[in-house]
């Protein structure tokens, strides 16, 4: 058969000379334990009063307060639309609760209200579709079953029950799916505390909740998604020990698994890039000795190894961008200790180095769009004696080079022809398949959205290959393909 060539209008690639580099901002007043969510260009950082957002469009703050302030709200986002729900204050005489829940739609830049159906700080928050979840919680006497959903569109909110009341629940989205794992569990009022090992899944392509186990009881895990699986790994139990298991869900097959780490531990900060999963740090026994070790997961080979990082410490602060994952800060003793030290992982040659914060904190919240990783707040120290601790309102914001594309008319299109790398159907609806020459695998595929915003980076080990972008809001993307850390191509989608 005659061979035809495939013509795809193509971006020119350039890599921008200018290395990467740190810039410092500030918050309007200290904080840590700063919720985020991001809406578009926007980061939401939520403290007890008020919103702190900074737009990395055009590098400008503002600030919304509160209609009801209070500490520990959860928040998640969907389909440009922000729900910052719950929050609660626990004290050793006091308890007070909410269920409002504030709204804020990108599409009017308004904001409204609404409320959950009973108050609580919820145990986890997510979206999937159109739909957002604030899931379980603690209230004052008891934990909490309910799981409030609330759809974007219509703005209706629905109530499910979990399998078990319980909070601090590990959760991750997957394709259609989203999972609340483990958690803390039992009788506040009889002062009986246990571990979960029950898992709540709900598949919004089905419109149907399912149930499943973990292999163990714990609460303080991680989880982190690598193609269609998620993993639940380490964690603490009711009784103080610590797990080395990673329960590993396919969202695919809806089927679990087990691998074991190097050792026991919770506090572990996770990303993911391509086929591999990063687990870093944390704390591995009751004397409080911490880890310096990064365990490394596979998918493609369902595999574990690890290597050694420059110090050891746990609840580092995670942010990524397309050329790095930074593992950022965190606590250098089992005390409420910061450090400035922070891991870099370079994606184009996988090597190590170390990077600096501009104050040691913890507790800080990290964001990350397009070619900026961002820092915010933290703790240069907590004490339970508030008054020697050092709360932190700066901000540091690492930035990358970056491939840029040259506009459309401004340069010869590329062709690419059959024997080269290739996308189809284009546009595409959920999945989309990838032909790439056997000289080019493996091969990196990093998706972009238009804003520069990296939503999904993918290591191919195949010349054939199909990915699922159901998850994906309908729109223009630009997939860049590497190979040895080498840009080949960066290709325009149109997903609808």
């Amino acid at each position: 058969m005659k061979k035809t060539l495939l013509i795809i209008t193509a971006f020119l690639v350039y890599i921008s000379s200018a290395s990467a580099q740190w810039s410092i901002d500030s918050l309007s007043t200290p904080n840590w334990g700063l919720t985020t969510t991001q809406n578009g260009s926007k980061a939401f950082f939520a403290s007890s009063a008020a919103y702190e957002i900074y737009d990395f469009s055009n590098g400008t703050w503002s600030i919304k307060n509160m209609p009801v302030p209070r500490p520990s709200v959860s928040a998640a986002t969907a389909n440009g639309v922000s729900y910052f729900g719950g929050g609660g204050f626990i004290a050793t005489s006091s308890y007070n609760f909410f269920n409002n829940v504030d709204i804020y739609k990108s599409a009017t830049s308004s904001w409204s209200t609404k409320t959950l159906s009973n108050a609580r700080i919820v145990g986890a928050s997510a979206a999937v579709g159109n739909k957002v979840f604030f899931a379980g919680g603690r209230q004052i006497l008891n934990y909490s079953n309910r799981v409030d959903i609330f759809d974007v569109t219509t703005g209706v909110r629905t109530t499910h029950n979990l399998s078990q009341a319980r909070t601090a629940m590990a959760v991750a989205v997957v394709g259609s799916k989203v999972i609340f794992a483990g958690g803390a569990a039992g009788n506040i009022s009889n002062g009986i505390y246990t571990t979960s090992n029950k898992v709540d899944i709900y598949d919004d392509a089905t419109g149907l909740w399912s149930t499943a186990l973990l292999s163990t009881s714990r609460e303080l895990i991680t989880a982190a998604v690598v193609g269609n699986k998620v993993l639940f790994a380490g964690g603490r139990n009711a009784n103080g020990t610590y797990s080395k298991v990673i329960d590993i869900y396919d969202a695919s097959t809806n089927t679990w698994s087990t691998l074991n780490m190097s050792e026991t531990k919770y506090g572990i900060a996770a990303a993911t890039s391509g086929s591999k999963v990063y687990l870093a740090g944390g704390t591995i026994s009751n004397s409080g000795a911490l880890t310096n070790r990064v365990e490394i997961y596979d998918a493609t080979t369902n595999t574990i190894s690890y290597i050694s990082i420059s110090s050891p410490r746990m609840n580092m602060a995670v942010a990524q961008t397309p050329q790095r994952i930074l593992f950022a800060g965190g606590n250098v003793t089992w005390g409420n200790v910061g450090t400035n030290r922070i891991e870099v992982l370079d994606l184009t040659t996988y090597t190590w180095s170390v990077e600096y914060l501009s104050r040691p904190r913890i507790y800080m919240a990290a964001v990350s769009y397009g070619n900026k990783a961002m820092f915010a707040g933290g703790a240069e120290v907590l004490s339970s004696y508030p008054v020697y601790s050092i709360i932190s309102k700066r901000v540091d914001i690492w930035t990358d080079s970056f491939p840029f594309a040259r506009k459309e008319g401004e340069g010869k299109p590329q062709v690419i022809s059959a024997n080269s790398i290739s996308v189809f159907p284009n546009p595409f609806t959920n999945t989309v398949s990838f032909q790439i020459p056997e000289e080019n695998i493996p091969a990196v595929v990093s998706v972009f959205d238009v804003s520069g915003r990296l939503v999904r980076r993918t290591e191919m080990n195949e010349a054939g290959s199909v990915l699922n972008f159901s998850d994906l809001n309908n729109g223009i993307y630009l997939m860049q393909f590497e190979t040895d850390g080498k840009i080949n191509k960066v290709i325009k989608v149109l997903k609808q």
